[in-house]
């Protein structure tokens, strides 16, 4: 997994927010090895059972064994596919993987450290009027759903089930440990975009502008908002999960973030999505 330098420690508490996000407002189930985080009702969702915080040295031990007993739970809570996160290279584990039929996928972490000197300028012309505005109202969550209803893959890159994914994000909002915002260019609904606390700078989630409004540098300047934000709380640094392949990662990098890690996510469909 590429490493590029950066502070101490930043790179591992981005990857940990990834850990703390699952386990908002669910259920969160240790099993010998690793937890399972899933949320009751919704385990379809990708994003509602996740298999992480593995412990390399157990499920090594015997790693054929060890993803028979985690398929067992994940279809016990009523998962539809096992989805794993490593933090680090497992070469036992990651060939038992690849031999039960698990499919790899590499996030980047992304961070964009934050000082005076590259902090975003608003933009003028069209955009000039991006703000985003909190998610607070039952008004406000019907306006992030119909976001959520216009595209066909959800923020993290999986079939969208856009009812089931804002009740999760709800879930997660509820508990107090996350933030939503609508991205408006005026009174116009643009987007969404969430934040997390994660060390001393903040993580941003599910980015998501409507189609209809996609290419037009709106998400740049949401990403530009949030870090105005973030310096005037005092944050050091914003950090992001971007799924190579994605708009997202190149997203990213145009906004002034740079690849520090990443992790592997392993899937494997257990049942059909039907």
């Amino acid at each position: 997994m590429p490493q590029i330098d950066c502070e101490p420690g930043i790179a591992a508490d981005i990857v940990e927010s990834d850990a703390r996000y699952f386990e908002m407002g669910v259920e969160v189930l240790p099993l010998p090895g690793c937890v399972l985080a899933w949320a009751p009702g919704l385990t379809n969702l990708a994003a509602g059972c996740v298999v992480q915080r593995i412990d390399t040295a157990a499920a090594e031990a015997d790693p054929e064994a060890w993803l028979e007993l985690v398929e067992q739970e994940v279809q016990r809570v009523g998962g539809r596919r096992a989805r794993l996160y490593l933090r680090e290279a497992t070469p036992l584990l990651e060939g038992a993987l690849q031999r039960s039929g698990y499919r790899r996928r590499k996030e980047t972490v992304f961070v964009n450290p934050l000082s005076q000197g590259n902090l975003p300028s608003q933009r003028s012309g069209a955009n000039q009027g991006v703000i985003l505005r909190e998610v607070l109202s039952p008004d406000d969550w019907k306006l992030k759903r119909a976001v959520h209803e216009s595209e066909e893959e959800g923020a993290d890159g999986y079939r969208n089930q856009a009812g089931q994914w804002v009740e999760l994000i709800a879930r997660k909002w509820r508990s107090g440990q996350k933030r939503c915002f609508l991205i408006q260019r005026g009174a116009e609904l643009c987007g969404s975009i969430g934040i997390l606390e994660c060390g001393r700078g903040w993580r941003v989630k599910n980015v998501m502008v409507l189609p209809a409004r996609q290419g037009q540098g709106i998400g740049l300047d949401a990403l530009g908002e949030v870090a105005r934000m973030a310096a005037r709380a005092g944050k050091a640094y914003l950090g992001v999960l971007g799924i190579d392949g994605h708009a997202g990662s190149s997203l990213y990098k145009q906004a002034g973030y740079y690849a520090a890690s990443a992790l592997d996510e392993w899937t494997k469909n257990l049942k059909d999505e039907g």
